[in-house]
């Protein structure tokens, strides 16, 4: 009953954690099209619950791997489970290099837009 019920949480979370950064983190826009205020994401909390969840699944699927209680009748569903969990795994990874790429670009892409002088003025000369 335990199992059952942790592999339920673990379906029920898979949906709404899973991927936060492939939806909901949005990058800079091109360099020829950076102007005004930037409308990209410069917060890693989508990486961050990626990454969470990510070391979660992983954990789960070595766990689950280095079971020596399961009898021979469980002994494809243990497999299942622990592919299922680093595919899990790997899919939220992937999400969370995406949403900290493309947060440092956008972070780096203010950076720039601050740096450079408003539109209009003066260039400063060398004299």
């Amino acid at each position: 009953m335990r199992r059952t019920l942790a592999a339920l949480v673990m379906v029920a979370l898979l949906p709404g954690g899973s991927g936060c950064s492939f939806l909901l983190v949005k990058g800079p826009p091109p360099i020829e099209e950076q102007a005004g205020p930037l409308a990209c994401t410069d917060s890693f909390g989508s990486p961050i619950v990626d990454a969470v969840f990510a070391a979660a699944f992983a954990a789960t699927g070595v766990h689950q791997a280095m079971r020596d209680d399961v009898d021979a009748y469980f002994e494809g569903a243990r497999r299942n489970s622990v592919i299922a969990a680093a595919v899990g795994a790997a899919a939220l990874a992937a999400s969370s290099y995406y949403g900290f790429s493309r947060t440092h670009a956008c972070r780096k892409a203010i950076e720039r837009a601050i740096a450079l002088p408003p539109p209009g003025a003066a260039k400063p000369t060398a004299d």
